[in-house]
């Protein structure tokens, strides 16, 4: 499967319908770092190296999987508007991106998972899922790692676990975490008191979009930081307990506002819906916040009109490369560029009865 086949389907981190708390949380990921032994850590690795590993990674999924059912990409293959897309669709992050040793992505044709090869470790497996659904994402990134384990050596000491470039790491080499949407925790002013009760818990917050803490859209990143001493299971099944708890202190600010501004609230979402139906230009930053406003009101049943598309979507296709690859052109400046997205939002939003 080639990119531009990819564009014209919808991430499967967004295809759930009626997912747990999809009304605060947008996704669960759960990811998974392991080295092979054989193998210097990347950052001692010769690119030789690297690319004999990559070598072996792919002869295992052979042997594994469907050769229809797998894509392989090898970045250096790859143009800066492809990585950025793939970026985009969280198929890979940012330092993954501006790496410039030997590496490539590996992932199944439906999205259910991806490997980053060659990051700071050598595999980085990921399952994103859609809502709150951390034991999905776990199971699934849980059986890719079974597998691959059965035909790659891993280096696990028996005392620190499985060895990783980072210590930080060590253990079980998992990492999981939520995207939320707390603009009831934002509005309310509460929102410094639970990223505070966060950070107390150990864990990390930054912006779901950016590596700022805050961000356009009221949408959070949150990760938990312990690999060490603990079962995957109990990284996992700890994380969902504080998310939980999360949900609902944002669904209580969120009825506090309705309680309170009702009329303001509902006038918000709608005049979000409004501006982006009619307007003729509008950046990412803009956009974004006003796909929060109507994801708001979606949730809080603000409009009458029931064909009003998921934000979720729209936000991953009004970024950069995504809006690129639908107009089937690279914008000259900012300014087409905002004025594409507008139209993009224009031709997808319908007018609020």
């Amino acid at each position: 499967m080639i990119i531009d086949d990819l564009a014209r389907q919808p991430s499967a981190w967004l295809q759930g319908e009626e997912v747990q708390n999809s009304d605060v949380v947008i996704s669960s990921r759960v990811r998974i770092a392991r080295n092979l032994t054989g193998f210097s850590f990347v950052g001692k690795a010769s690119d030789l190296d690297l690319e004999n590993l990559m070598e072996s990674v792919c002869g295992a999924f052979a042997e594994l999987f469907d050769a229809s059912k797998v894509t392989f990409v090898n970045f250096s293959n790859l143009s800066d508007d492809e990585g950025q897309f793939l970026l985009e669709r969280k198929l890979v992050d940012a330092k993954f991106l501006a790496s410039q040793r030997p590496r490539g992505l590996l992932f199944d044709n439906k999205e259910q998972f991806s490997v980053m090869v060659n990051k700071e470790d050598h595999l980085l497996l990921q399952a994103i899922t859609p809502g709150l659904s951390l034991e999905k994402a776990f199971e699934r990134v849980n059986s890719l790692d079974d597998l691959l384990e059965s035909k790659l050596d891993y280096s696990f000491d028996e005392q620190f676990g499985y060895l990783t470039a980072s210590p930080s790491n060590l253990g079980t080499g998992l990492r999981a975490s939520v995207a939320l949407h707390l603009p009831g925790l934002v509005e309310t002013g509460e929102i410094e008191k639970a990223l505070r009760g966060l950070h107390k818990l150990n864990l990390d917050v930054r912006s779901l979009y950016t590596e700022e803490e805050r961000t356009p859209g009221d949408m959070f990143l949150v990760s938990g930081k312990k690999t060490l001493g603990v079962t995957e299971e109990e990284i996992v099944d700890q994380l969902n307990e504080i998310v939980s708890g999360v949900v609902e202190y944002e669904r209580k600010s969120r009825e506090t506002l309705m309680q309170y501004n009702r009329r303001g609230v509902l006038d918000r979402c709608r005049r979000a819906l409004g501006v982006l139906h009619m307007a003729q230009t509008t950046s990412l930053e803009e956009a974004t916040t006003f796909l929060s406003d109507i994801r708001l009101g979606l949730c809080l049943e603000a409009f009458n009109n029931p064909s009003i598309p998921s934000p979720d979507k729209l936000l991953l296709q009004i970024q950069p490369a995504s809006l690129s690859r639908y107009f089937g052109k690279e914008f000259e400046d900012r300014e087409e560029e905002d004025a594409a997205r507008a139209e993009f939002l224009r031709s997808k939003l319908p007018v609020e009865g």
